[in-house]
């Protein structure tokens, strides 16, 4: 995952929501998954969304603390991030 594979990424993120040889932790789920997404990888798109429906909105701002740190430590920023933007916004609950 650290040298960035979006699947990789998103598998971490599941283990990381279910617990599967991790300890669970929702903020670092999202942030695994937040990073799969930018980088266009389909089902961490789906699952960032589900996330951030279910997650509280702390819980999201520490994933995307998170995922702004990996960025900042490996460099690994997609095309479609720019490094002084959020990499994703929670989605708005009507």
């Amino acid at each position: 995952a650290e040298h960035g594979s979006a699947a990789a990424k998103y598998d971490l993120g599941l283990a990381y929501l279910n617990g599967k040889g991790v300890t669970e932790d929702d903020a670092t789920a999202y942030s695994w998954n937040n990073l799969a997404a930018a980088q266009g990888y389909q089902d961490a798109i789906k699952e960032r969304e589900k996330l951030e429906l279910i997650l509280t909105p702390e819980e999201v701002a520490i994933g995307q603390q998170l995922s702004r740190e990996f960025l900042e430590k490996h460099g690994d920023v997609p095309a479609n991030i720019s490094s002084n933007k959020e990499v994703s916004e929670p989605a708005k609950n009507n």
